[in-house]
């Protein structure tokens, strides 16, 4: 997973995550806790990890699809891709 942040004065920063890292069970237990905690979303784990499942095999077959695109009236811009 790549994000892509850039600032006004554009400034940019490039991160790079492995989606290995990112979805996998852990993250999905972590999730699944917090969201409870909160009280804001009804996720199941095993939901969640079919999710994260999913993300990972278009990841493979689309390795740029962007799942974010978001430019602030400032000028500020955040991309998300897989």
């Amino acid at each position: 997973m790549r994000i892509y942040v850039r600032d006004k004065r554009r400034l940019g920063l490039w991160l790079w995550m492995p989606n290995g890292l990112l979805l996998n069970s852990l993250t999905a237990e972590i999730a699944v806790r917090i969201a409870k905690s909160q009280g804001r979303v009804q996720l199941d784990k095993k939901e969640l990890l079919q999710m994260m499942k999913e993300l990972r095999r278009i990841g493979k077959r689309r390795p740029r699809l962007e799942l974010a695109d978001i430019t602030a009236q400032d000028g500020s811009r955040v991309k998300i891709r897989l």
